[in-house]
């Protein structure tokens, strides 16, 4: 890569990474979340906010969910009276297969809440929440001094990277009976068909494989699988998480994933 690439590369990295952006994406992650929660799902993850442009961006979910309109209404408005973000959006909520707009409302300072049809229960079903914000109140002189040190940073990352990519050009498959295991790419693979995991799925058989019909306590499985995030969620989270993950093996009867009750599990090959 010449200097001339690297030079704007650099560019677009800052422009996208800088500190009011990364603000930004913390706070529509906190929505995400807050809906999910408010659904009744504590499990599910948010997977990574879209940035369309400048002003829009949308929210995607792992799994499918229900909403009440007062309930994003109120989840949305709350968490962005509380940040420093425009107080000015509009709020779409897309089917995801069609696009098609199932509910939307706008908050502006100019036209007060425009805010149709409340209280209206939306079935379980797959939703993107695109939200876009009609001005931005961040100056760009506000980035000026973090710019030199961002740019040691990338390109210490793009050194570092090029060193790295021969040894990250293969994914290491773990045997597990008959199956292999790729983390890297979250699947499971028998006789060459790959089954995909699920986020924490990937995490549950990292730290069980890593310790072969050794138990792994219940207390370090749900540090590391959504405490060590921000996530609270009960012990039954993580016997449900472990159920699933037991059918995935089924065929081949000799892995096992075994319950020590009250404290942990171990996976088992024989």
């Amino acid at each position: 890569m010449s200097k001339s690439h690297l030079f704007f590369v650099c560019f677009l990295f800052l422009a996208s990474c800088s500190p009011a952006e990364e603000h930004r994406q913390i706070v529509l992650r906190k929505i995400a979340h807050t809906l999910l929660v408010q659904s009744g799902d504590s499990t599910s993850r948010v997977m990574p906010i879209v940035k369309v442009n400048d002003s829009r961006y949308q929210l995607k979910f792992e799994n499918e969910f229900e909403f009440v309109t007062d309930t994003l209404i109120n989840s949305i408005n709350n968490t962005l009276n509380n940040s420093d973000l425009p107080d000015s959006y509009m709020v779409n909520v897309l089917q995801c297969k069609s696009s098609e707009i199932v509910y939307a409302y706008e908050v502006s300072s100019k036209t007060d809440y425009l805010i149709p049809c409340s209280g209206i229960v939306n079935p379980k079903d797959c939703y993107i929440v695109q939200i876009d914000f009609m001005k931005n109140n961040n100056p760009y002189w506000v980035y000026a001094f973090t710019i030199f040190p961002l740019f040691v940073l990338f390109s210490w990352l793009f050194v570092k990277n090029k060193s790295n990519a021969e040894d990250d050009s293969s994914s290491e498959l773990i045997s597990i009976g008959k199956y292999f295991f790729d983390k890297t790419k979250g699947v499971l693979i028998f006789k060459n068909v790959s089954n995909k995991l699920t986020y924490q799925e990937v995490k549950l058989l990292d730290m069980l494989v890593a310790v072969p019909n050794e138990l792994v306590s219940r207390d370090d499985l749900l540090k590391e699988i959504w405490e060590k995030e921000g996530t609270v969620v009960t012990a039954r989270s993580l016997d449900v998480l472990v159920s699933k993950l037991r059918k995935k093996f089924l065929q081949d009867p000799t892995v096992q994933i075994s319950n020590v009750h009250g404290k942990g599990y171990k996976l088992e090959v024989s």
